[in-house]
């Protein structure tokens, strides 16, 4: 007796009431998202549904028959569709199932003027997209709940929407509002005392996104795939000094408004379907070789470790480092520089991205006993590469970082040097995030310090962690890593001069990724400014490019300039 009274009164009030009343839920808005400006990026709007009333359909075959036949002709849809959508909705004997999701609101106006039993267009809530595919691989996009929905989320039914993405995936929970409970009579007449659990809204969220920069920043990565005909991108920008994302952008990329209205089902379709995968968010989920944007974390291994110090040289050797073979001597190894240069010390070959140098401080080489394997993967887990950022977003990846124990356990064979070199030049099997990459270049502008990425202006959580280095001690390694990508940047052969007449100082890294058994390139962009007191680290990522020069570069020097014109150095709108 106290089980039924107690535990379980609530349930059976409810369906007692359901026996003499109907109990109608009412849509919650869920909660508006803004950026950091308090520009509205998400809001709401009205929409309608069409909604079948099991318990109201009419029991006479004739009668259930018209009711069908008219609901297709007002709709659409088939006859048959309409009448198998009402039969199944009165033999399960569901209290509502809906027929149409958000229909257009001209049709819905009709048949709210006419009267079909158990046939009605009813409003509810519908999140509008004001920036749709601008912002979508931030705020994701929002679906109608299953059954696993149902199970995991309280105080959400069969016809409610959940967030399938994105802020509305990862802050569901503050998003989504509580829905309101209301007892109709039968007659649909509304009961004295209406509503005894109003509806309430969910709560606003402030994205640390500047919106105008978001836009900039998707609009110009759409050129660059439109004039390149490349694959996919991404361009995030982020505040080195608190980890706030100021920008993200992953193309290709969708409409969310696409997901509320079922006249996009083709859309829909083409979006699952679609080989380059645009819901598949490349900024935090995708792995990329790092190429020779590892570089500078590779010199400053060298650095801390002695292997070289700031004046070794070494030379160029025609563009080809050349590995003798014990067993064939008539056919040697040969690992190549993109091109020949001269005598190189680190700051030089940071920012002329020489690969005989990095060859030799990674592998040894010329004199150089270099880092080997397993002290370059002890300096990757150090800045934590290889690990998630623990980004605000959903389905974020690790990446891989190899090792000659992973080769040998995974039977691909024995690590030779060969696998060495290639993991110094940021080649091999070597995988990192693009927000991994931003992150370990913002330990590198923070000498030391990296900052933790977050999305929501909100979030609780630890905005610069320290790593484990000896900070007095190291800040001469990190400043000599920091003048080579700041003459990356001001030297006429650095591999990014083309950003040298922007009024502020760059340190900036390229790298141009082999893929494909080297049949396509992956060109990248990575820096900070002002190179004195960071403020602002970015990242420019081109997939099947040709070199970060002609392609990575441009889209680079471009957001760059922008947010210097129109934020400058204090993040601010001017």
């Amino acid at each position: 007796t106290t089980y039924l009274n107690v535990v379980r009164g609530g349930a059976f009030e409810e369906i007692s009431l359901g026996n003499s009343e109907n109990i109608e839920y009412i849509d919650a808005p869920r909660g508006i998202i803004k950026d950091r400006f308090g520009e509205e990026v998400v809001g709401n709007t009205t929409g309608f549904d069409l909604v079948i009333y099991g318990n109201k359909l009419p029991t006479a075959n004739k009668e259930f028959e018209d009711v069908a036949k008219k609901t297709s002709e007002l709709t659409g849809l088939t006859k048959d569709r309409v009448y198998v959508f009402m039969k199944d909705t009165q033999t399960k004997r569901l209290r509502e199932a809906v027929l149409i999701h958000n229909m257009d609101a001209q049709k819905a106006l009709v048949f709210q003027s006419i009267t079909l039993p158990g046939i009605r267009a009813r409003e509810r809530y519908v999140r509008d997209y004001l920036y749709p595919e601008a912002f979508a691989s931030i705020t994701g996009y929002v679906g109608l709940a299953n059954e696993d929905d149902i199970k995991k989320w309280k105080n959400i039914q069969n016809n409610g929407y959940v967030g399938r993405a994105g802020v509305e995936q990862y802050y569901e929970m503050m998003l989504r509002g509580e829905r309101g409970k209301r007892i109709m009579k039968r007659d649909g007449r509304v009961s004295e005392g209406v509503v005894f659990l109003e509806p309430k809204q969910g709560s606003d969220i402030t994205l640390t996104i500047d919106g105008e920069l978001q836009k900039y920043m998707y609009e110009r990565l759409v050129e660059a795939r439109h004039t390149l005909r490349t694959d996919g991108a991404v361009g995030m920008v982020m505040d080195v000094r608190n980890g706030e994302m100021l920008s993200l952008v992953s193309l290709p990329g969708y409409n969310p408004s696409w997901f509320l209205d079922s006249a996009y089902k083709d859309k829909i379709k083409e979006v699952f379907n679609d080989k380059l995968h645009p819901l598949f968010n490349r900024a935090i989920s995708g792995t990329y070789s790092p190429a020779s944007t590892i570089k500078p974390l590779v010199g400053f291994a060298a650095l801390r470790e002695g292997v070289i110090t700031p004046t070794t040289i070494v030379a160029g050797h025609e563009g080809v480092l050349v590995v003798p073979n014990l067993y064939h001597p008539d056919q040697p190894s040969l690992f190549r520089d993109w091109k020949i240069h001269g005598d190189l010390d680190v700051r030089n070959a940071i920012a002329e991205s020489g690969n005989i140098f990095f060859y030799a401080v990674g592998g040894g080489a010329y004199g150089i006993k270099g880092l080997g394997a397993t002290k370059m993967k002890q300096y990757w887990e150090l800045f934590h590469l290889g690990e998630k950022t623990g980004i605000d977003l959903p389905e974020e990846t690790r990446g891989f970082l190899p090792s000659p124990e992973w080769k040998e356990e995974s039977k691909k064979g024995v690590w030779r040097v060969g696998d060495t070199y290639n993991i110094s030049i940021g080649q091999g099997d070597l995988l990192l995030t693009p927000i991994q990459i931003m992150r370990y270049i913002s330990a590198i502008a923070n000498k030391g310090l990296m900052a933790q990425p977050h999305i929501v202006k909100n979030s609780i959580r630890e905005m610069l962690v320290p790593l484990e280095t000896k900070q007095n001690e190291d800040e001469r390694w990190f400043n000599i890593i920091q003048s080579g990508m700041k003459a990356t940047v001001e030297s006429p052969r650095g591999t990014a001069h083309l950003l040298s007449d922007i009024p502020i100082s760059i340190a900036a890294k390229t790298g141009s990724s082999q893929i494909n058994w080297n049949t396509k390139t992956n060109a990248l962009f990575v820096g900070f400014t002002p190179v004195e007191k960071p403020e602002i680290a970015i990242i420019i990522l081109i997939e099947n490019a040709q070199s970060s020069l002609l392609n990575a570069v441009p889209v680079a020097k471009d957001v760059l300039s922008w947010y210097n014109s129109n934020r400058g150095l204090a993040g601010q709108k001017k």
